[in-house]
C-alpha cells in the first residue's frame, strides 16, 4: 500500500437533500437513493474506504438512518439533524489530529478509489497549500459525459466547473465555517460565489477576464491561508446528482461499469 506523505482522513456529510423532479421514481432522499440496489452514499463510502491514501472516515447521517450497510465501512457515524456546516464541524473535531481532511459530498456515485487517490496525489504534488479545490475543463468533462448539464464558469484560462471534493486542513474549516456556509449556499451560482469572494472578482468574472490565480489570491485572503485550485481530469468529481437527468445519467454509467467488471464466461 502506498502511504500518503501526510495523514489524511475523510468527512462525508450525508444529510437530508432531495433530487429534483424524481417523484415518479419513488423516494428522493439523495444520499439514500437506491442506485442499482445500493444507496448512493455507499458508492462514495466504498470509494473513499478503498483509497490507498485515506485513513479514518467520519460519516454524518440524519437521526434514525439505517446504517447497517455502512457501519463496518466507516470509523465513526454521527447521527444528527443539525445544519450541514454544524455536521461538518462535528466530524472535523473528531478528526482534529489529521494533517488534511478530504471533504466529499455524498452524491458522487461515479467516484472510485482511483479518482480519490489521483486527486489527493495531485494536491500534494501541487505545492504547499491549506485548501485544495478541484476544477475541471468544460471540454474534458463533456468528452466523458456529453449528456450532462453543468454550470460552467468562463475565466481567462477557459471554461471550468467545480468539483465536489476538497482537501483542507481541519483548522481552516473550523476557522471559516460561516464563509464556507455562504460559499456552499451559492455553489450552483458562479455569480453568487464571486460576490461572496469580492466585488472585483465578481465584475472580472462577469466579463470573463478573471484569472484562476486572481481567484486563488482573493480566496486565500478571505480564509487567511493559502487556497489553491487543482485542474483535474478526474471528471467524476464533478458528476454530482441534483436532478432527475443526473440520476438517469449516473445510473446508466454505473450499469455499463458493472457489466464491464463481470468476468465473461469461457466456452
Amino acid at each position: 500500500m502506498v502511504k500518503a506523505q501526510k495523514k489524511i482522513d475523510a468527512v462525508i456529510p450525508a444529510g437530508k437533500s432531495e433530487i429534483r423532479k424524481v417523484h415518479d421514481f419513488g423516494a428522493n432522499d439523495k444520499a439514500r437513493f437506491p442506485l442499482n440496489g445500493k444507496p448512493m452514499v455507499e458508492y462514495v463510502v466504498e470509494a473513499v474506504r478503498a483509497s490507498e491514501l485515506v485513513g479514518q472516515i467520519a460519516l454524518t447521517v440524519p437521526v434514525g438512518t439505517d446504517c447497517s450497510r455502512l457501519e463496518d465501512k466507516v470509523d465513526k457515524i454521527f447521527f444528527t439533524d443539525r445544519p450541514l456546516v454544524e455536521n461538518i464541524e462535528m466530524a472535523v473535531r473528531y478528526l482534529l489530529d489529521s494533517d488534511y481532511i478530504l471533504l466529499t459530498s455524498s452524491d458522487l456515485p461515479l467516484l472510485d478509489s482511483g479518482v480519490v487517490d489521483s486527486f489527493i496525489r495531485q494536491c500534494l504534488a501541487g505545492g504547499e497549500a491549506d485548501l485544495y479545490y478541484p476544477i475541471m475543463r468544460k471540454e474534458e468533462l463533456l468528452k466523458e459525459y456529453p449528456q450532462t448539464k453543468r454550470t460552467f464558469v468562463r475565466v481567462k484560462e477557459g471554461s471550468f466547473t467545480g468539483g465536489n471534493l476538497a482537501l483542507v486542513r481541519p483548522g481552516i474549516i473550523l476557522n471559516n465555517l460561516k464563509l464556507f456556509e455562504r460559499l456552499y449556499d451559492q455553489r450552483k451560482s458562479p455569480w453568487g460565489m464571486a460576490r461572496v469572494i469580492g466585488l472585483s472578482c465578481a465584475l472580472k468574472l462577469l466579463v470573463g477576464i478573471l484569472s484562476i490565480e486572481e481567484a486563488e489570491k482573493r480566496l486565500s485572503k478571505l480564509i487567511r491561508a493559502r487556497g489553491k485550485a487543482i485542474i483535474t481530469r478526474e471528471v467524476e468529481i464533478g458528476m454530482d446528482v441534483d436532478k432527475k437527468e443526473d440520476l438517469i445519467l449516473v445510473r446508466n454509467a454505473l450499469s455499463i461499469r458493472e457489466r464491464k467488471e463481470i468476468p465473461q464466461a469461457s466456452c
